[in-house]
């Protein structure tokens, strides 16, 4: 699977999306490629095969592009334009490419950037391969006026590709592993914050527990999400 994720509004979760929608669910030789003139935000974490390349130098991604079977393109806000101007160049760029992704929020600014998005790939001639991910929305009603919106743009988007809004998110980051990794944590918090001799290991222990709970259920989440995608993104068999 070849996803291609962007948007012209950084803060969206374009990353995340990337490592834990996605990266999670490949089997095959796989890699996020970061399209980014900052630091790489998957590179912290351990266990995700995360490559850096810069938006105007189309060998180097074309060469990670190769390498793998299975890759996100995660392209960076501040390399948007830079990296669609390239491709733009290019004949049959949408060959390389099975999904585009476009992330959007609740945010009334990232929405109208989210429709400038929209615009670029149906320029691109990628619109028959993109999806909108809605991402830190709890209900419907949150992105009701961009549903019709994108409408006029001819996208009849699906609303049930939702990531509901997790505080818990934040707090899983800081501890550089995945909700996914997590979830799947065989490590028994509960335990170890009962036998804890420090208060401060039996709090640290309670907190972690917490977090796992939280992982599972954004774990949950994403499935449900990723079974409305196209069925060649169907999620592996546990």
């Amino acid at each position: 699977m070849k996803v291609l994720i962007a948007n012209n509004s950084g803060n969206v979760g374009k990353s995340f999306i990337a490592r834990e929608l996605f990266y999670s669910n490949f089997e095959k030789e796989k890699a996020i490629i970061e399209v980014e003139t900052h630091n790489s935000s998957s590179s912290k974490y351990k266990n995700i095969n995360s490559i850096k390349v810069d938006g105007e130098n189309m060998k180097d991604m074309f060469d990670a592009m190769f390498r793998y079977d299975d890759f996100v393109l995660d392209i960076g806000a501040s390399q948007i334009i830079t990296f669609f101007s390239e491709i733009s160049k290019i004949n049959g760029i949408g060959d390389d490419i099975d999904l585009v992704i476009i992330p959007v929020t609740a945010d009334n600014k990232i929405q109208q950037d989210s429709l400038k998005t929209l615009q670029v790939m149906t320029k691109m001639g990628l619109k028959d391969k993109t999806r909108v991910i809605f991402n830190r929305v709890d209900s419907p009603k949150e992105i009701t006026d961009f549903l019709a919106l994108a409408k006029k743009e001819g996208y009849n988007l699906d609303h049930n590709l939702r990531i509901l809004n997790y505080d818990a998110i934040n707090e899983i980051d800081r501890l550089n592993i995945t909700a996914t990794e997590l979830a799947s944590s065989t490590k028994d918090y509960k335990s170890l914050a009962r036998a804890a001799t420090t208060e401060e290991d039996r709090q640290g222990n309670i907190a972690a527990y917490t977090l796992q709970r939280y992982a599972v259920g954004i774990k949950k989440n994403l499935d449900d999400v990723y079974s409305f995608l196209p069925s060649s993104s169907t999620p592996k068999k546990k």
